[in-house]
């Protein structure tokens, strides 16, 4: 949990790369559960062509594969209020307790 991973694909000769947050636990091994949004060309005026990516997805067939890179960030949640954190991409984790947690949520 706090993780995230970044898929790639080559879409009309460009490489496209965004990150995604699976939402598979980290006690499943051999696969990974992400959500994804699809943003179809022609539905949002600010937006005419969609979202390269999600429709890249929406259009892959059982056996198509994708490249992913990850997992990625700064903060892990071990789970009962522990956080590894660290400072900086190559420090070592740091661990912080904590009692509660607030969270802010946003997205596109």
């Amino acid at each position: 949990v706090g993780q995230h991973i970044y898929l790639s694909a080559r879409i009309d000769g460009a490489l496209v790369i965004r990150p995604y947050t699976p939402v598979s636990s980290d006690d499943d091994k051999g696969f990974v559960d992400l959500v994804v949004k699809i943003y179809f060309k022609g539905v949002n005026p600010k937006f005419p062509e969609g979202g390269k990516m999600s429709q890249y997805l929406d259009s892959l067939k059982i056996g198509d594969t994708i490249d992913f890179r990850g997992p990625s960030g700064l903060l892990v949640y071990k789970g009962k209020g522990q956080f590894a954190i660290r400072p900086e991409k190559k420090a070592e984790p740091v661990l912080k307790n904590v009692k509660y947690v607030g969270m802010i949520a946003g997205g596109t």
